[in-house]
């Protein structure tokens, strides 16, 4: 009998605690008490809002892209995902055939993705499969887009210009070295570095040969500048800048339209990152000696982060975000480089650069995405460049002819 009511007692037991994990795991978590988001105090005592909080049916993330206005999500088993960065809403998705070699790149309405030799293009709104190129020739490194013309490196030391419109071949330019990192696009331009150290502005302007009714393209090397050591870090642009670093450990800001230096500073390491110019002021990230910033214009030195491994985000209204070496991020004032607080991102496997808007974007393996921004900051969203008002000039002007003699009378 008292063999009977133990086991009895014991099976009560084993089904409380059954009921108990079905209800933790099959429940719904509180809202924002989820160990997968900050929770309300930390929130409310670093001053940061929740922007939005999402999920995609994946487990298996491998890599995680902030373009523009959208978050790109790439699995292991080849789906990726695009995701609206104001709305954290699932715009589209779509499947590799096999893992990319390098990364995506957009302009105001395509996504761009090479896939198994294959340039495709995307709508950046619905996914639908605009067009799409073979290459012929592996891509070195991430592609660059502009409005116009979406440029891609490739392992042949060429940079091929592809018409956004249909994707046809606009242009070929071959490079002294090879080019292992991404590209910068500006309207009909494009600025690359290659591991022989020289910096070039390639651009594609469309002539009409008199003889023919059809435009012909033509491509003009604009500038080049040979630097001291290869260019291993991709290039980025300021406003009137390009910003370039180098492995003789310095950072050269380049004049966009003739190349002349304009400014350089050592960073005391290689630059294997791309700088970041956000609101005046140029973030570089030097392989062993923390996170430099710049005045943009001037290039005086503004301060330096140490501690500082990654940049995240810099369009706030007070600060500006980096993580550190134990992969925290952390708030630094914007005009001191004083450290205001630090946030470990918890579970969430992937901070993503932010060079555009203010929220600080976060992605899981177990594809859980997160926006969070500072408590009453306005919150940016992008907006596309507006086109350059002059085109650079090319490097050799047409000779004039001379003014034809008047008739004698």
């Amino acid at each position: 009998m008292n063999h009977r009511r133990i086991l009895l007692v014991a099976l009560a037991l084993l089904g409380l605690v059954a009921l108990g994990c079905a209800m933790v795991t099959t429940g719904e978590r509180p809202k924002n008490k989820s160990p997968y988001l900050p929770s309300a105090e930390t929130l409310e005592r670093l001053s940061l809002d929740l922007v939005w909080h999402a999920e995609v049916d994946a487990s298996d993330i491998v890599k995680a892209y902030l373009l523009r206005d959208t978050i790109c999500l790439e699995t292991a088993s080849l789906q990726f995902y695009a995701i609206d960065a104001s709305t954290g809403l699932i715009r589209w998705q779509t499947q590799f055939s096999l893992p990319p070699f390098v990364g995506p790149c957009d302009n105001s309405k395509q996504v761009f993705l090479i896939d198994s030799g294959l340039l495709r293009a995307f709508d950046k709104a619905t996914g639908q499969v605009m067009w799409r190129t073979r290459l012929y020739s592996d891509p070195a490194a991430t592609p660059a887009a502009s409005d116009t013309i979406v440029f891609v490196s490739t392992a042949d030391h060429d940079i091929k210009g592809f018409s956004t419109a249909d994707g046809k071949l606009m242009f070929t330019y071959h490079t002294r070295g090879a080019m292992a990192a991404r590209p910068a696009a500006e309207g009909d331009t494009v600025y690359t570095g290659d591991e022989a150290g020289c910096v070039y502005a390639v651009s594609s302007i469309k002539k009409e040969i008199p003889w023919q009714k059809k435009p012909f393209p033509e491509e003009d090397l604009v500038w080049e500048r040979q630097l001291r050591k290869g260019v291993q870090a991709p290039v980025e642009l300021s406003e009137k800048a390009v910003l370039v670093g180098c492995g003789d450990w310095l950072i050269y800001a380049l004049d966009k339209a003739t190349g002349a230096p304009l400014w350089q500073h050592s960073t005391g390491s290689m630059v294997l990152a791309e700088p970041t110019c956000v609101e005046g002021a140029v973030y570089v990230t030097s392989f062993q000696n923390g996170i430099h910033a710049y005045d943009a214009v001037a290039g005086n030195p503004l301060w330096t982060f140490a501690d500082g491994t990654d940049f995240v985000t810099a369009a706030g209204d007070k600060y500006v975000y980096l993580r550190n070496q134990k992969g925290k991020i952390v708030a630094l004032d914007k005009k001191t480089g004083a450290v205001q607080w630090m946030l470990a991102p918890s579970r969430y496997d992937f901070v993503l650069k932010n060079r555009w808007t203010s929220p600080i974007f976060m992605a899981s393996k177990d594809g859980r995405v997160v926006a969070i921004a500072e408590k009453g900051a306005k919150m940016l969203t992008y907006q596309p460049p507006a086109p350059p008002s002059a085109k650079p000039a090319p490097k050799k002007a047409a000779p004039k002819l001379p003014a034809p003699k008047k008739a004698e009378e």
